[in-house]
C-alpha cells in the first residue's frame, strides 16, 4: 500500500517535466499535425499558463493517490480491528441477509464507514485517525502543508482554480478571488511532504494495528 503510493507519485516527476518551455513550443509548432480543431481551442496560448495547468493536473492527481492511500489504509486498519468502529452504527436484517456472511458485511460496514469520513476535510480526516484509530498525523510544517493542499485541491476541483474564503483565511498568501498558480517545484514539494506523512502514519498503523512492531 505505501510502495503503491510511493510509486505513484514518482511517476508524476516524468508528467511534471513536461512543463518545460521547449515541449511547449514543439506542441504549439505542430499544433495542427496533432489536434483537432475542437481540442486546439484548450490549449493554453502562453508558457505560463501551460506550465499551470501540467502542475495543477499533476497536483490533484497526486492528492488524489495521497486520498487513496488514506482511504485504504483506514479500512484496513479497520478490518483487522472491527472493535474500533463506530458502536453506535445501525444495521438493518437486510444488510445481514444481503451479505451472506460476516466477513462480507464487517467490509460493508468499513465501505461505508470510510467512505462518510473521506467526504470530510483533511483536518476531520486527521482528527478521525487519532481519536478512533489512534493514529498521530506527524505535526511541523508537514501538518500545515497537507492542510493547505487539501484547501487548494478543493478549490481547483470545486471553485474553478480561484482561492475562496477558507483557503485564504487559512493562509495568508492566498487572496479570495484570485487564481491559483501552481508550479512544478511547488507540486514537487507537496509531494515530498506526502511521502513523509504517508511513511509515518503507516509505521504507526503497522505497529499499533498490523502488529508488525
Amino acid at each position: 500500500m505505501l510502495d503503491r503510493l510511493i510509486d505513484q507519485l514518482d511517476t508524476l516527476i516524468p508528467f511534471l517535466g513536461l512543463a518545460h518551455e521547449e515541449i511547449f513550443n514543439v506542441i504549439h509548432n505542430d499544433v495542427d499535425d496533432w489536434f483537432s480543431a475542437k481540442q486546439r481551442e484548450s490549449i493554453p496560448e502562453t508558457y505560463n499558463s501551460y506550465k499551470n495547468q501540467i502542475a495543477s493536473s499533476a497536483f490533484l492527481l497526486g492528492y488524489s493517490y495521497f486520498e487513496a492511500f488514506i482511504s485504504d489504509l483506514a479500512k484496513k486498519i479497520l478490518i483487522s480491528r472491527p472493535v474500533l468502529l463506530p458502536k453506535d452504527k445501525k444495521i438493518t436484517f437486510g444488510d445481514v441477509l444481503e451479505s451472506g456472511d460476516y466477513d462480507r458485511l464487517l467490509n460493508s460496514l468499513v465501505e461505508q464507514h470510510v467512505f462518510s469520513i473521506m467526504y470530510g476535510s483533511v483536518e476531520t480526516i486527521r482528527d478521525h485517525f487519532k481519536k478512533n484509530l489512534h493514529i498521530d498525523w506527524p505535526e511541523r510544517n508537514i501538518n500545515y502543508s497537507v492542510i493547505k493542499a487539501g484547501l487548494i485541491r478543493n478549490c481547483l476541483m470545486h471553485n474553478g482554480s480561484i482561492v475562496d474564503v477558507r483557503l485564504s483565511e487559512f493562509s495568508a498568501s492566498y487572496q479570495v478571488g484570485t487564481q491559483i498558480i501552481l508550479s512544478p517545484s511547488d507540486v514537487h514539494g507537496y509531494g515530498l511532504e506526502l511521502r513523509d506523512i504517508a511513511y509515518d502514519i503507516y509505521e504507526q498503523a503497522d505497529k499499533k494495528h498490523f502488529g508488525n512492531a
